[in-house]
């Protein structure tokens, strides 16, 4: 008997337990705990985007702010892959 291949809506609704099989991307100093967490309310997955917040302790305290109010529901932070032009 063959098993069926899960959609990709199906897989992103079951894995993070959305609503809808909506992504938020991270957008550059929009995608703070207020959106996302609005975001993960309404059943979809939104990213903050950890560049909009240089210094750490800043960050920290966003996605802090981010669980509070997003009561459980699931998000994402997006980190930015730093490339050096340096050579070894």
């Amino acid at each position: 008997m063959n098993t069926p291949i899960p959609s990709r809506q199906d897989y992103l609704i079951k894995t993070f337990g959305l609503k809808f099989p909506i992504l938020a991307g991270g957008l550059m100093w929009l995608s703070d705990a207020n959106y996302v967490s609005a975001c993960a309310r309404a059943g979809i997955l939104g990213f903050i985007t950890a560049a909009s917040f240089p210094d750490e302790g800043d960050l920290r305290h966003e996605i802090r702010k981010c669980r509070q109010q997003s009561n459980g529901a699931p998000f994402g932070v997006k980190l930015p892959k730093l490339v050096s032009k340096a050579k070894p």
